[in-house]
């Protein structure tokens, strides 16, 4: 797996869920999820790459990423 090249490339799809208050039933704030789209194997499940990524110590990157797609 080529982390820098999907940084890079912005092969990294960030996704805002709302998390919704089960007592009122309204947004309380937003969960940031990502998602490794690559251009050749298609949707890489976070379930490998997160685990990947804090093997190696680079999940401050995909923190970083998702901080600043967001903005």
């Amino acid at each position: 797996m080529d982390f820098e090249e999907a940084f890079e490339k912005g092969h990294f799809k960030v996704y805002n869920q709302p998390v919704v208050r089960a007592l009122t039933g309204k947004v309380c704030g937003y969960e940031a999820l990502a998602r490794w789209i690559d251009p050749e194997r298609g949707m890489i499940s976070p379930v490998i790459f997160i685990e990947v990524l804090e093997k190696v110590h680079l999940i401050h990157r995909l923190d970083a990423y998702t901080i600043i797609t967001d903005a």
